[in-house]
């Protein structure tokens, strides 16, 4: 449904190439982790984790001017840690990880997107420029890393420490879709702001 939004966001504004460009980074944001949950069963595969865990730490290190990066270069090291100590000590119940993975750097990618937007969209489009909600958004996004990065320290106390803690595990999808919330808003916000209607 979401992504249903923003596409039809997007064939509103097709001749917007500002907003447009917008839209993507943000649909990219959005689409990508799901893209791994669907093939979940994969990621219990050593290779697939592997290559996950290989092209994370690659995006965190080429993009380390983001402070965000470099805690999410700590928190891989950690997991990949924890995911050796599963496999050497032949644990069963190990949690797919992976997909949490790749929703941070979704958001490290998107955050580096919008920063830098109008030069990676200048191919496109001379007249992309950035925008007060490049900046709302940006920090918007970059919520969801913290936030990540807390029910992965949850996974470690379960399946590590033996804590049975599902504090975070069960509010993390009602937070989750408040950020994406108030991103549409923003969104739709400034969308409403450039139709004729609201700019009588």
């Amino acid at each position: 449904m979401y992504a249903l939004v923003l596409i039809g966001l997007g064939l509103c504004f097709l001749k917007d190439k500002n907003f447009l460009s917008i839209l993507i980074i943000i649909l990219f944001n959005h689409t990508s982790p799901d893209i791994i949950y669907y093939i979940g069963s994969l990621q219990a595969h050593v290779i697939v984790k592997s290559l996950i865990y290989a092209s994370s730490a690659y995006t965190f290190f080429k993009l380390r001017y983001d402070n965000l990066a470099k805690f999410a270069q700590a928190l891989l090291s950690c997991i990949v840690i924890a995911e050796i100590y599963w496999w050497l000590t032949g644990y069963d119940r190990v949690p797919l990880i992976a997909y949490y993975v790749a929703g941070v750097v979704a958001n490290i990618i998107a955050r580096h997107l919008i920063l830098k937007r109008s030069r990676i969209f200048n191919f496109w489009s001379q007249k992309i420029k950035q925008t007060p909600v490049d900046w709302h958004l940006y920090h918007l996004i970059g919520l969801a890393v913290p936030l990540i990065a807390v029910c992965v320290i949850e996974f470690f106390f379960r399946h590590i420490l033996n804590i049975q803690s599902l504090i975070i595990y069960n509010i993390y999808s009602e937070l989750m879709y408040l950020i994406n919330t108030v991103v549409l808003w923003i969104l739709l916000n400034y969308a409403m702001r450039k139709t004729a209607l609201f700019q009588a």
